[in-house]
């Protein structure tokens, strides 16, 4: 269209602005309360732009969906965010922080944020455009203002239009899942644990069986001294004793990981100073404890202490703990259920 052209429908619009046709509510879906709960930069309509309270910025950013409005905000958006998502992958990299550890799981859910956040913005902006497209050709006559519209991504500024998630198109979408098209389900946020299911998916593995539960939501029973039942975001393993396991010595014996895992069990997770004095074989000492917290570090993926100690309780599990073997008899001797032998 040439410019003289250009300037007869730019008349019209304004001579017409009673009947511009509006699309449908769209401030209560679900994607865009991602959109406003987001952090965001300032917006400028124009340079110099004053108007940055919270009402003008939420403003500006309901107008960039309203189906005509240039992409020019929703390029300062989409910039802000690939630079907030690029600051964490260099971190990821400079800290060679493993995305399949527990920080890395929060890092890559905090990437995949601000990657959802604009995977949203430039499919809503190109949709609406679209939508208010043909709300103009349906009226009669058309409203005059088709040839100002971004319909597709192409036309986007370059920025936008070459955005790549850094996990890849399919891990994006998992994690978006239907929010493009839902409404009012209020499933805004996503949490670690999905996000290392939908890596998992993806063939992303995760260091650790569950690096995403807390310790109190983890399990372990010993049904007999070489099985132990490990039970985690409802599922149960088990654990055989062996060298592989970690619990076994070479020779076949088993270590001290072993007896101090079955130390806690018989003690139901908590071993104070007063029964390490009262029941015979339930002593332990900080290198044992050291090597057991070392162990359920390395089979859970979890970073923090699964077993604190302070002078008052001793040494406390953070998970449960319990065996179905042995009793302690009143004069603090462990004997074994099935047997009745001291131990």
């Amino acid at each position: 269209m040439n410019k003289e052209n250009k300037d007869k429908n730019a008349v019209l619009i304004l001579d017409n602005l009673d009947k511009m046709p509006e699309l449908d509510d769209y401030t209560g879906t679900d994607w865009y309360k991602v959109l406003e709960d987001i952090d965001k930069p300032e917006l400028n309509v124009s340079e110099g732009d004053p108007h940055h309270t919270p009402f003008g910025e939420a403003l500006k950013l309901e107008f960039i969906f309203n189906g005509f409005n240039s992409p020019n905000i929703l390029e300062q958006l989409v910039t802000y965010w690939i630079k907030k998502r690029d600051k964490l992958i260099k971190r990821l990299k400079d800290q060679n922080i493993n995305t399949t550890t527990l920080i890395g799981i929060d890092t890559a859910n905090d990437i995949l944020k601000y990657e959802r956040a604009t995977w949203i913005s430039i499919n809503k902006y190109i949709e609406h455009q679209n939508l208010f497209k043909i709300l103009c050709e349906s009226q009669e006559p058309p409203y005059p203002m088709t040839d100002y519209l971004t319909l597709k991504l192409n036309d986007l500024p370059k920025l936008v239009a070459n955005f790549e998630p850094y996990y890849g198109l399919d891990v994006l979408k998992n994690y978006c899942a239907d929010i493009l098209d839902r409404t009012f389900h209020d499933r805004i946020d996503i949490s670690d644990d999905a996000v290392a299911a939908i890596l998992n998916d993806q063939g992303i593995k995760m260091d650790g069986a569950c690096p995403t539960i807390q310790w109190k939501d983890i399990s372990f029973l010993f049904t007999d001294p070489n099985h132990i039942e490990f039970t985690h975001d409802g599922r149960m393993e088990i654990i055989i004793a062996s060298n592989r396991t970690g619990l076994r010595t070479n020779d076949g014996k088993y270590n001290e990981v072993h007896n101090t895992l079955m130390k806690f069990a018989i003690a139901q997770g908590q071993i104070t100073t007063a029964m390490r004095r009262r029941v015979h074989k339930v002593n332990v000492n900080q290198k044992d404890v050291f090597r057991l917290r070392n162990w359920l570090k390395e089979l859970t993926g979890r970073g923090d202490n699964p077993i604190k100690y302070n002078r008052t309780k001793g040494y406390v599990c953070q998970f449960n703990i319990q065996q179905a073997i042995y009793h302690i008899t009143p004069e603090g001797y462990i004997k074994r259920d099935d047997a009745g032998i001291k131990d």
